[in-house]
Formats: C-alpha cells, sequence, structure tokens
C-alpha cells in the first residue's frame, strides 16, 4: 500500500509517542527532570515518620508514558484498519495533551522547552486537521 503524505505524517505523529512515551517509562525520574517535574524535598510518609517516601515523580512519568504509548498503539491500529479520519480525530484530541504537557512545561521550566511542546501541538493539530479533511485528494 502507498504513502501519502498524510498517512506518512500520522505515522510521524504515532512514532513520536511512541518514542516519547518509551522514554518516559524507560526514563522517569530523568523525564521527570526534564519537564521539570520534582519530587518534593522533605516528604514523611505520614503513617511511619521515619520510613522513606516513595519518589512521586515515578509513577507519575510511568502514567505518562502508558498514555502516550496507548495514544501511538491506537493511532497504528487506524492506520492499520485503513481509517485516516479516526486517525485524524484522535490526533486531533491528543492536541489538548499536548496544550496540557505545554501549560506544566511552561510553568516549571520556562519558554524554551515549552516551545517544543507548542510547536509539536500547533504540528500534531495540523496533522489531524489534514487526515480528517482528506486534504490533498490521497486514497489509501
Amino acid at each position: 500500500m502507498p504513502l501519502s503524505t498524510w498517512r506518512t505524517l500520522g505515522l510521524s505523529v504515532a512514532a513520536s509517542y511512541t518514542i516519547f512515551g518509551s522514554y518516559l517509562l524507560s526514563s522517569p525520574t530523568h523525564a521527570g527532570h526534564l519537564l521539570g517535574i520534582r519530587s518534593p524535598s522533605g516528604a514523611v510518609h505520614h503513617s511511619n515518620p521515619s520510613a522513606p517516601v516513595a519518589d512521586p515523580v515515578v509513577p507519575a512519568m510511568r502514567l505518562l508514558g502508558a498514555r502516550d504509548l496507548s495514544l501511538a498503539v491506537a493511532l497504528f491500529m487506524f492506520d492499520y484498519h485503513q481509517k485516516p479520519v479516526s486517525m485524524g480525530m484522535l490526533i486531533s484530541s491528543s492536541v489538548v495533551l499536548c496544550l496540557a504537557d505545554f501549560w506544566w512545561v511552561a510553568r516549571a521550566k520556562g519558554r524554551r522547552l515549552a516551545a517544543v511542546f507548542g510547536a509539536a501541538g500547533v504540528g500534531f493539530a495540523g496533522v489531524g486537521w489534514g487526515l480528517v479533511s482528506g486534504a490533498g485528494g490521497w486514497e489509501w
């Protein structure tokens, strides 16, 4: 089956979710640091003040990684079943996640890194729109 431009771009979005989700799962502490999510200093376990507190960053990053990988799997499945409109709708709706990530990173790390998430959100919105509208007259 030949690859059209919009299909290739949709698969690129799926690949980016795969890469970022895998990074979040494989290196959650580093990913948390990159995104500006820090463990609370001086955290105390409420039931036993002398017990060490588990790092809350690790489960948060794993949750985000699972979110991104689930989006990637759904996008690859929509491609496999030749459903470009569904693929475009999922990509378009995932822009909300990009905006939430953008807001968090802008607060935690500043404008530079947040600009990357903002640009990804704008790019993903364009790809989603292209897949939904069928721009370019391509066929699967």
